[in-house]
């Protein structure tokens, strides 16, 4: 519980950083915490060496009608292990409890920003991705394995710095600069930004729009579009196996029906 506010300040945590607390009734769990953390000013800085699990009862965010907030407005979060958004009290345990503010326990904005650093493979998952997001998310781990996203990222911005994923699931983000994906790519809406976001493996278009955006998305295997919006907008589209607009028939496996996706060629 309490308040830790940043207030310009350094925090440095040698192991994982939890906002949770012990379950007593189940050594070595955790449950929702009534903590909170103020990320307000430029210089404010977090770097955690273990992992980083938000699991607040409050949101965190810049606009809500419930209070006390937790702000994650400015400053730089950077996490060497893995990175972990859930929301128990919301579903404790999986019955719905009717606290709707800890779906938006992770809802950074302003200029926030995310670093993950870790030397071997790191794991994000949002158990609310469409209710807490990154701001502006960057990696920063240069091992072979990469980062990979366990659901799908909600980002306002993301840059790679030419660093691995591992694989990755979208709801909505835009490139700030050229991306590789090791595995399969589940597609929602995204802004390639003028730039090259190259797969490894197939891709999945359910919903949403890819935005080509004059860049170029590169996928070397092959790509189901069964849904949303695919705008070529002066880009490039290079597809190394076959292109489906339909999706897969689940009564009939390796069988596909028709598909709600569309294609925009308009330049």
């Amino acid at each position: 519980g309490g308040t830790l506010n940043l207030n310009s300040g350094t925090l440095v945590i040698g192991g994982d950083y939890r906002i949770q607390k012990p379950d007593t009734a189940n050594p070595g769990k955790y449950v929702h915490s009534i903590g909170r953390i103020l990320m307000n000013n430029t210089s404010d800085y977090v770097l955690v060496h273990g992992d980083f699990v938000m699991d607040a009862n409050y949101a965190h965010a810049s606009v809500s009608a419930n209070a006390p907030l937790g702000k994650l407005e400015k400053g730089v979060l950077e996490v060497k292990g893995d990175f972990t958004q859930l929301s128990t009290s919301h579903y404790s345990p999986g019955v719905y409890t009717g606290n709707t503010t800890s779906i938006n326990n992770f809802q950074a904005s302003g200029e926030h920003k995310v670093v993950l650093s870790g030397d071997s493979l790191q794991t994000v998952h949002f158990e609310d991705y469409d209710g807490s997001n990154f701001n502006a998310l960057v990696l920063n781990n240069t091992s072979d394995e990469g980062v990979a996203f366990i659901r799908p990222l909600h980002a306002k911005s993301l840059k790679s710095n030419d660093n691995k994923i591992a694989s990755m699931s979208v709801y909505s983000v835009v490139l700030d600069d050229d991306a590789l994906v090791l595995g399969n790519l589940s597609l929602g809406t995204i802004n390639i930004n003028g730039h090259t976001l190259k797969v490894k493996g197939g891709a999945n278009l359910t919903s949403g729009t890819v935005n080509l955006a004059s860049g170029t998305l590169n996928i070397q295997e092959a790509v189901i579009h069964s849904g949303g919006t695919l705008n070529l907008n002066s880009g490039t589209l290079v597809i190394g196996g076959d292109y489906r607009i339909q999706k897969p028939d689940t009564a009939n496996p390796g069988k596909y029906v028709h598909s709600i996706g569309r294609i925009l060629m308009n330049n």
